[in-house]
């Protein structure tokens, strides 16, 4: 709107500095929260907007707020560079579902406040309106960083480098008591200041655990090249997304980014795959082939499973052994751990038979491998399947992008 994109500021900046001259110092303003709004705003039969960068039920949780800008009167007042964002975390303001954006280091000030305290805590709807309008009357700041909200609880916002911070202080609070159920405040000076130091993160004051969650916007320094090897591929940058030796590893199968076509979806087609399949694991001189599944969107200790066959493979008519993996693994016929087959995190234990996985589990049609098998206890949506969604339909934390592959000899 005009505010944001500073159109007709001119016109807006009359309303503003009125509202922060005679009200934002001397009143309680509301949090832009949206129940409380409905019984305001309810009239006529319009609603008001659904303010999800400040839902104090789904978000906020590091009770911290932050506007960022990316033009200003003077650029000499840039205080932190942008570094990255998870479209998803401001899906409602991005109007896009999912996605990352990277800045490369992109000039902006951002400033926030929280309210680990109770004078914060009462009057953060002032302090929003503090960093929000003062910010656009002083200073000309305006315009958010591209995807993402100009303000927002912390949780909604990219990640930058550093926040300038702000507090707020009270003096000759009063109140009058209206009804039993409404008490109004009738009195009271605000007075907002800078932090010493003026850094969000340093003044911060919350959890170890909030501490680590804020610092995962607050970075200090943007890492681009370390962001875009975790979400992009970069060939050659992690190893976790370059294909193994092809000439020690043959791939059979693969989904999401590691997608194989199938050969045919009718009866001969699938019984010419597990025919080629039960070649490849039969082809190593005195024991069956390792199978080796890679899974770049699994959890780290799923990431990397090696089969290990000890026992012969049931006959193609007692079992199609590609879909076993595939599709459902099962324990019959002949699919035992510590019987028939051990499960290893690496190739090197594989070939030792050193450090073999202890628990597994079976008999879910349509689940793949390994459904729930672990290293050392069960671990639920790891599990492949080509015939549904995998992995309890977390495409983030699940076998969404992952490929068979069988050991060359």
């Amino acid at each position: 709107g005009a505010l944001n994109d500073a159109s007709n500021i001119d016109v807006e900046k009359g309303r503003i500095t009125r509202f922060t001259s005679n009200f934002l110092t001397q009143h309680k303003v509301a949090w832009p929260e949206y129940d409380a709004l409905v019984d305001y705003s309810n009239i006529g039969g319009t609603k008001p907007p659904y303010m999800d960068n400040f839902n104090m039920t789904d978000a906020c949780e590091l009770q911290t707020a932050m506007c960022c800008f990316t033009e200003a009167n003077d650029p000499s007042l840039f205080n932190a560079k942008v570094c990255h964002h998870d479209i998803h975390d401001s899906r409602k303001s991005s109007h896009v579902n999912r996605g990352f954006a990277s800045y490369n280091n992109q000039d902006a000030y951002c400033v926030g406040f929280s309210w680990l305290v109770n004078t914060e805590d009462d009057y953060k709807g002032n302090l929003l309106a503090d960093i929000s309008y003062n910010n656009l009357l002083q200073h000309g700041l305006k315009k958010n960083i591209p995807g993402a909200p100009m303000c927002g609880c912390i949780e909604k916002m990219p990640a930058v480098t550093k926040a300038a911070c702000r507090t707020v202080s009270v003096s000759g609070e009063t109140y009058s008591v209206e009804s039993s159920s409404l008490i109004i405040q009738t009195g009271g000076s605000l007075t907002f200041s800078d932090c010493s130091p003026n850094d969000l993160l340093i003044n911060y004051k919350g959890s170890a655990e909030q501490k680590a969650q804020i610092e995962k916007k607050l970075v200090g320094t943007c890492d681009r090249d370390a962001f875009l090897n975790e979400h992009f591929y970069v060939p050659g940058a992690n190893p976790l997304y370059s294909p193994p030796d092809p000439t020690k590893w043959f791939k059979v199968a693969g989904q999401g980014i590691e997608y194989v076509p199938h050969k045919g979806f009718d009866e001969a087609g699938a019984a010419q795959r597990d025919a080629d399949f039960r070649a490849l694991v039969e082809a190593c001189p005195g024991r069956k082939c390792i199978i080796y599944r890679k899974c770049q969107s699994c959890a780290e200790s799923h990431q990397h499973i090696y089969y290990v066959r000890l026992t012969d493979l049931p006959t193609p008519a007692e079992q199609d052994f590609l879909d076993l993996f595939l599709n459902n693994w099962f324990d019959e016929p002949n699919n035992l751990l510590g019987i028939d087959f051990n499960l290893y995190s690496t190739y090197a234990d594989a070939l030792a038979g050193t450090n073999p996985w202890t628990f597994c589990n079976y008999d879910d049609a349509t689940v793949g491998f390994p459904r729930d098998c672990g290293p050392n206890g069960r671990i639920n949506c790891q599990w492949n399947s080509h015939v549904r969604d995998p992995g309890c339909g977390n495409r983030d934390l699940s076998a969404y992008s992952h490929a068979f592959y069988v050991e060359i000899p």
